[in-house]
């Protein structure tokens, strides 16, 4: 499964987020001029099918998550 994280350059909070080896993560700079689609309303946010995660910290213990889940 891959993963999309949308973050902003010279973002505070976007800075937070970590990725983790071995996870499937595009990160998304909605800032960029190469950028095209969706703007979301809050960053940085994870996205993947029907799912939303919005902040630094609900998105690190999510990828934890995932993480320890594989190591098991």
């Amino acid at each position: 499964m891959k993963y999309k994280v949308y973050v902003q350059d010279e973002c505070e909070f976007c800075q937070q987020v970590k990725l983790p080896e071995g996870i499937n993560v595009e990160k998304v700079y909605i800032n960029r001029d190469d950028f095209e689609g969706y703007i979301p309303e809050k960053i940085p946010v994870l996205q993947f099918k029907t799912f939303q995660l919005e902040g630094p910290y609900q998105i690190n213990e999510f990828f934890k998550m995932i993480k320890d889940a594989k190591q098991e």
